[in-house]
Protein backbone atom coordinates (compact mmCIF):
# COMPACT_ATOMS: atom_id res chain seq x y z
CA UNK A 1 0.00 0.00 0.00
CA UNK A 2 1.26 3.45 -0.82
CA UNK A 3 0.61 6.33 1.52
CA UNK A 4 -1.36 9.27 0.17
CA UNK A 5 0.93 11.59 2.13
CA UNK A 6 4.18 12.59 0.48
CA UNK A 7 7.41 12.89 2.42
CA UNK A 8 7.62 16.26 4.12
CA UNK A 9 3.85 16.83 4.30
CA UNK A 10 2.39 17.30 7.74
CA UNK A 11 0.21 14.51 9.03
CA UNK A 12 -0.46 16.15 12.39
CA UNK A 13 1.31 13.50 14.48
CA UNK A 14 3.90 14.65 16.96
CA UNK A 15 6.58 12.03 17.62
CA UNK A 16 9.92 12.17 19.37
CA UNK A 17 13.02 11.71 17.23
CA UNK A 18 11.52 10.96 13.84
CA UNK A 19 9.40 12.06 10.92
CA UNK A 20 5.79 12.17 12.09
CA UNK A 21 4.40 11.22 8.68
CA UNK A 22 6.50 8.04 8.57
CA UNK A 23 4.49 6.77 11.54
CA UNK A 24 1.21 6.90 9.60
CA UNK A 25 2.40 5.26 6.38
CA UNK A 26 -0.11 2.64 5.24
CA UNK A 27 2.25 -0.27 5.97
CA UNK A 28 3.10 1.02 9.43
CA UNK A 29 -0.52 1.64 10.37
CA UNK A 30 -1.59 -1.85 9.33
CA UNK A 31 1.39 -3.50 11.04
CA UNK A 32 0.50 -1.77 14.30
CA UNK A 33 -3.22 -2.52 13.95
CA UNK A 34 -2.45 -6.21 13.39
CA UNK A 35 -0.21 -6.25 16.48
CA UNK A 36 -2.94 -4.60 18.58
CA UNK A 37 -5.73 -6.78 17.19
CA UNK A 38 -3.88 -10.05 17.71
CA UNK A 39 -2.43 -9.01 21.08
CA UNK A 40 -4.24 -6.83 23.61
CA UNK A 41 -7.52 -6.65 21.68
CA UNK A 42 -7.84 -10.42 21.26
CA UNK A 43 -7.00 -10.86 24.95
CA UNK A 44 -9.72 -8.38 25.98
CA UNK A 45 -12.42 -9.41 23.48
CA UNK A 46 -14.50 -11.46 25.90
CA UNK A 47 -14.44 -8.68 28.50
CA UNK A 48 -15.37 -6.13 25.83
CA UNK A 49 -18.29 -8.29 24.72
CA UNK A 50 -19.38 -8.27 28.36
CA UNK A 51 -19.67 -4.48 28.34
CA UNK A 52 -16.12 -3.21 29.03
CA UNK A 53 -15.23 -0.14 26.94
CA UNK A 54 -11.68 -0.67 25.63
CA UNK A 55 -10.24 2.82 26.15
CA UNK A 56 -6.68 1.48 26.23
CA UNK A 57 -7.11 -0.44 22.99
CA UNK A 58 -8.85 2.49 21.27
CA UNK A 59 -6.04 4.81 22.41
CA UNK A 60 -3.48 2.40 20.95
CA UNK A 61 -5.39 2.20 17.67
CA UNK A 62 -5.52 6.01 17.58
CA UNK A 63 -1.80 6.34 18.22
CA UNK A 64 -1.21 3.82 15.42
CA UNK A 65 -3.17 6.07 13.02
CA UNK A 66 -6.15 3.77 12.61
CA UNK A 67 -8.65 6.37 13.87
CA UNK A 68 -7.45 9.29 11.76
CA UNK A 69 -6.19 8.14 8.36
CA UNK A 70 -9.64 8.55 6.78
CA UNK A 71 -9.70 12.28 7.49
CA UNK A 72 -8.79 14.75 4.75
CA UNK A 73 -5.96 16.19 6.83
CA UNK A 74 -4.37 12.72 6.94
CA UNK A 75 -4.84 11.83 3.29
CA UNK A 76 -8.48 10.71 3.20
CA UNK A 77 -7.41 7.06 3.14
CA UNK A 78 -10.79 5.37 3.56
CA UNK A 79 -9.52 2.04 2.25
CA UNK A 80 -6.85 1.94 4.93
CA UNK A 81 -9.36 2.95 7.58
CA UNK A 82 -11.72 0.14 6.54
CA UNK A 83 -8.85 -2.37 6.44
CA UNK A 84 -7.93 -1.38 10.01
CA UNK A 85 -11.55 -1.79 11.14
CA UNK A 86 -11.72 -5.17 9.42
CA UNK A 87 -8.57 -6.38 11.14
CA UNK A 88 -9.78 -5.22 14.56
CA UNK A 89 -13.20 -6.77 13.90
CA UNK A 90 -11.60 -10.16 13.33
CA UNK A 91 -10.47 -10.07 16.96
CA UNK A 92 -13.50 -8.22 18.38
CA UNK A 93 -16.54 -7.13 16.39
CA UNK A 94 -17.61 -4.66 19.07
CA UNK A 95 -14.30 -2.82 18.82
CA UNK A 96 -14.58 -2.70 15.04
CA UNK A 97 -17.95 -1.05 15.51
CA UNK A 98 -16.50 1.41 18.05
CA UNK A 99 -13.84 2.33 15.49
CA UNK A 100 -16.55 2.99 12.90
CA UNK A 101 -18.55 5.20 15.29
CA UNK A 102 -15.37 7.05 16.31
CA UNK A 103 -14.30 7.55 12.67
CA UNK A 104 -17.71 8.88 11.65
CA UNK A 105 -17.65 11.30 14.58
CA UNK A 106 -14.26 12.53 13.30
CA UNK A 107 -15.75 13.05 9.85
CA UNK A 108 -18.62 15.03 11.36
CA UNK A 109 -16.14 17.25 13.21
CA UNK A 110 -13.96 17.72 10.13
CA UNK A 111 -16.88 18.48 7.81
CA UNK A 112 -18.84 20.60 10.31
CA UNK A 113 -17.60 23.90 8.95
CA UNK A 114 -16.96 24.91 12.56
CA UNK A 115 -13.31 25.96 12.86
CA UNK A 116 -13.45 25.85 16.66
CA UNK A 117 -14.46 22.17 16.66
CA UNK A 118 -11.98 21.29 13.96
CA UNK A 119 -9.10 23.21 15.55
CA UNK A 120 -9.68 22.20 19.17
CA UNK A 121 -11.06 18.64 18.98
CA UNK A 122 -10.11 16.92 15.76
CA UNK A 123 -6.42 16.27 16.31
CA UNK A 124 -6.93 14.65 19.73
CA UNK A 125 -9.89 12.69 18.34
CA UNK A 126 -7.89 11.40 15.36
CA UNK A 127 -5.02 10.29 17.61
CA UNK A 128 -7.20 8.48 20.15
CA UNK A 129 -6.54 10.93 22.96
CA UNK A 130 -10.26 11.69 23.17
CA UNK A 131 -13.19 9.50 22.17
CA UNK A 132 -16.54 10.06 20.57
CA UNK A 133 -19.22 8.41 18.53
CA UNK A 134 -22.37 9.23 16.65
CA UNK A 135 -25.88 9.62 17.96
CA UNK A 136 -26.95 7.10 15.33
CA UNK A 137 -24.98 4.21 16.83
CA UNK A 138 -27.97 2.53 18.51
CA UNK A 139 -30.28 2.78 15.47
CA UNK A 140 -27.53 1.49 13.17
CA UNK A 141 -26.86 -1.48 15.47
CA UNK A 142 -30.59 -2.14 15.80
CA UNK A 143 -31.14 -2.08 12.03
CA UNK A 144 -28.17 -4.45 11.63
CA UNK A 145 -29.57 -6.85 14.22
CA UNK A 146 -26.64 -6.35 16.63
CA UNK A 147 -28.75 -5.12 19.55
CA UNK A 148 -32.34 -3.98 20.14
CA UNK A 149 -33.40 -0.35 19.89
CA UNK A 150 -32.82 1.09 23.35
CA UNK A 151 -35.51 3.78 23.18
CA UNK A 152 -39.07 2.75 22.54
CA UNK A 153 -42.27 4.73 22.63
CA UNK A 154 -45.38 3.17 24.14
CA UNK A 155 -48.96 4.36 24.58
CA UNK A 156 -47.96 6.69 27.42
CA UNK A 157 -44.69 7.99 25.96
CA UNK A 158 -44.38 9.31 22.46
CA UNK A 159 -41.20 10.82 21.03
CA UNK A 160 -42.52 14.06 19.58
CA UNK A 161 -40.97 16.09 16.83
CA UNK A 162 -40.25 19.07 19.07
CA UNK A 163 -36.77 18.74 20.63
CA UNK A 164 -37.79 20.11 24.04
CA UNK A 165 -40.68 17.63 24.27
CA UNK A 166 -38.53 14.69 23.18
CA UNK A 167 -35.81 15.61 25.70
CA UNK A 168 -38.40 15.75 28.49
CA UNK A 169 -39.69 12.28 27.60
CA UNK A 170 -36.15 10.89 27.41
CA UNK A 171 -35.16 12.45 30.74
CA UNK A 172 -38.28 11.09 32.45
CA UNK A 173 -37.76 7.60 31.03
CA UNK A 174 -34.05 7.58 31.92
CA UNK A 175 -34.81 8.61 35.50
CA UNK A 176 -37.48 5.93 35.80
CA UNK A 177 -35.19 3.25 34.41
CA UNK A 178 -32.38 4.32 36.77
CA UNK A 179 -34.71 4.20 39.77
CA UNK A 180 -35.89 0.71 38.76
CA UNK A 181 -32.30 -0.50 38.40
CA UNK A 182 -31.33 0.94 41.77
CA UNK A 183 -34.52 -0.17 43.51
CA UNK A 184 -35.35 3.39 44.55
CA UNK A 185 -38.97 4.38 45.03
CA UNK A 186 -40.16 7.62 43.44
CA UNK A 187 -41.03 8.99 46.89
CA UNK A 188 -37.36 8.57 47.94
CA UNK A 189 -36.18 10.96 45.24
CA UNK A 190 -36.23 14.73 45.64
CA UNK A 191 -38.83 16.50 43.44
CA UNK A 192 -36.24 18.25 41.24
CA UNK A 193 -34.85 14.94 39.94
CA UNK A 194 -38.13 13.06 39.54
Amino acid sequence: MESALLAGESCGLAVHGGNACDDWRDETVMKRVIEIARGPLAAAAQRIDGGHYPLDVMASLGAAGALGVHLDQHGGRFGLSLAAMQEASRACGATGFLMWAHDVCGLYIEQSGNPHLRDTLLDDHAHGRTFGGTALSNPMKAFSGIEPMMFRADQRHVALGQPHQTRAVLRRNCRRAARRRLGVARSDVSPEVR
